[in-house]
């Protein structure tokens, strides 16, 4: 919980800079992705080198992944939690492991290049964190 704290006040501090149209350079960027209790994957939620936030689908849910991407190199960044996969953190229903949750992503925990949209959904990719400057769920 505290990475996520951590990850959640840096993407706020980079939505309000993109508020007020500075842009602030990051080396890594980084994708949450979220689950219901259920663990049926159901948000998306990408900070992307150029320092811009995308989020599509429900991103309001404490069940997430995250994986992360080196921007100097475009390649999967950080110690990955589970073989063979890109995950640094993982908070899932008790029910759900790892391989379960990256089986609904379409190959998109594999280590690579990224960060980019996740193909095969239909989700619409919306600006910002899907937060407002106080944490407060926008959507």
């Amino acid at each position: 919980m505290i990475l996520k704290s951590i990850v959640v006040g840096s993407l706020m501090s980079l939505s309000a800079l993109a508020a007020t149209g500075a842009q602030a350079a990051v080396s890594q960027g980084s994708s949450f992705v979220y689950f219901d209790a259920d663990g049926n994957l159901v948000g998306h939620q990408i900070t992307w080198c150029e320092s811009n936030i995308t989020h599509a689908g429900n991103v309001h849910t404490p069940y997430q992944i995250l994986l992360t991407w080196d921007c100097k190199f475009h390649t999967s960044s950080g110690e990955s939690i589970y073989p063979g996969t890109a995950v640094v953190f993982s908070s899932l229903p008790p029910n759900v492991s790892i391989p379960q949750a990256c089986a609904q992503t379409n190959g998109y925990c594999l280590p690579g290049p990224g960060p980019d949209v996740m193909v095969g959904k239909t989700w619409t990719y919306l600006p910002g964190s899907g937060y407002d400057e106080r944490g407060n769920p926008t959507d």
